[in-house]
Formats: C-alpha cells, structure tokens, sequence
C-alpha cells in the first residue's frame, strides 16, 4: 500500500493523476495505481493492476478501458480492442472508452471504423480537442481531406496544445 501512495502521489505531482488515494475496495485501488502506471508508461504492471481491476470489481468499464489503452500502447491491438469493446459495451456513454476505440482501430488500418468511432464519441461530447484532433488524422488517412482540415483546426480551437494536429 505504501508503494501505491508513492507511486500516486508522484504522478499527482507531475499532473497526471487527479483523484484521491482510495480509501476502500481493492478494486478502486488496483485501478487507479494500473492508469497511474500506465500514465508513466510502466505498461507491464499497469495491464496487471487493470486486469485484476476488471476483474473483481462491480463496475469493471473504467478498469477495462484502460486496459485497453495499456494494451493499445504496448502494441498488442487485439487485446486492446477486446478489452475496450467490452468497455464500451458496460458504458456506452464514456466518449474517452469509445475514443479509444477509434485509436485502436486506426491503429489497425481500419479508418472507417476509428471514424465511426470518433464519430459516436464526439455526439457524446463535442468540445474534446483530443478526439476532433485524431478523428482528422483518420479522415486524412481515409483520403477526405477537406473533413480532414476541419477536424483539426476544431481541435486546435477547442485547445491550443493540438494546434499540431492542423494540416
């Protein structure tokens, strides 16, 4: 327990994390020290941590879509797709799940369906910079280069930090 303190409130410390040291089911725990290690790129034990989160919690969407996204990062996209469509199965309301969705599918060269993906995410919430900014990479691989323009100039409106996304 004294190491997941560390470990959280070093990451609070850079920024990273924003919630409280939780103060009782070990699935809570185990899920928030597994986004912490995956926000500092410690993959191996975040997929650990979020896999046992998933597993015996009562509300496994959170832990799922995050192991999902340490999946996604450490390369291993059919994992990564699995875990966040089961994710987004149990909430289908979380734009985050869903847009990580959409990563993992351009990830895997299926554009029309990180489309899609940004698509449904964006209904769910439309001032996302993060994902108006990778559905124009999507666009732009898929060849609709005029939508592919748009997309990133709202992401760069919506937060100057994607400006990089604009063509």
């Amino acid at each position: 327990i004294d190491e997941c303190k560390r470990l959280l409130a070093s990451a609070e410390d850079y920024g990273m994390v924003s919630f409280q040291f939780p103060s009782g089911d070990m699935d809570e725990l185990y899920a928030k020290l597994g986004s912490s290690y995956r926000m500092i790129g410690r993959l191996d034990e975040a997929i650990e941590f979020l896999r046992q989160a998933s597993e015996m919690g009562s509300d496994p969407a959170w832990p799922l879509a995050e192991l999902g996204a340490a999946y996604r990062e450490k390369g291993d996209l059919p994992r990564a797709k699995d875990a966040l469509e089961k994710a987004v199965e149990l909430n289908p309301d979380d734009p985050w799940a869903i847009g990580e969705l959409g990563k993992t599918h351009r990830d895997m060269g299926k554009t029309g369906a990180a489309v899609r993906s940004y698509r449904k995410a964006l209904k769910l919430d439309a001032e996302s910079a993060w994902t108006w900014a990778h559905m124009g990479e999507a666009l732009h691989d898929r060849g609709d280069y005029k939508e592919a323009g748009e997309a990133p100039e709202r992401a760069g409106e919506l937060d100057p930090a994607y400006t990089w996304a604009s063509p």
